[in-house]
């Protein structure tokens, strides 16, 4: 990393990054980020307003996380009730879906272990399944919002 940050400085770019430049030009450069405790967070948004947070528990190394009823064979979904809708990474991602027009949106993120768990927001759906339970937790029901969206739209 310290070779790469050369680089940006300004620095030359060293000879392992030279040879191994992909033809199309994109060098993608990650890092494995480990989140502590071991599950996913997902906000949902419906129509520019905060739904609920929903953990996702990964202990047992699942990457299948499809909230919906008929997906969740395991019970590895609950309500986050200390996020809402007043959290500042909730109120970023509520203006980052206002501003790429998505008015439903799922954001999942993991609280990295390295960065005081800071939150990583790694992947963005505009569009979702609900966990029944989660809403029932919750005290919402997304699914009647997606549908006055829509009849609000129409």
């Amino acid at each position: 990393l310290a070779e790469l940050d050369g680089v940006l400085g300004g620095g030359e770019v060293p000879q392992w990054i030279r040879e191994g430049w992909p033809v199309d030009g994109v060098y993608l450069i990650q890092r494995l980020v480990v989140a502590a405790p071991s599950f996913v967070t997902r906000v949902e948004i419906v129509a520019g307003q905060f739904g609920y947070a929903q953990r996702s528990d990964t202990s047992d190394g699942a990457v299948n996380l499809c909230a919906a009823d008929s997906c969740a064979v395991v019970p590895r979904f609950s309500w986050r009730q200390e996020i809402t809708a007043e959290t500042p990474l909730v109120c970023q991602l509520i203006d980052f879906a206002a501003t790429h027009g998505l008015d439903v949106a799922g954001f999942e993120f993991i609280e990295d272990s390295e960065a005081a768990n800071a939150p990583l927001v790694y992947d963005i759906n505009p569009n979702t399944n609900y966990a029944a339970r989660v809403q029932a937790q919750a005290g919402v029901n997304l699914y009647h919002s997606v549908a006055q969206l829509c009849q609000d739209l129409l």
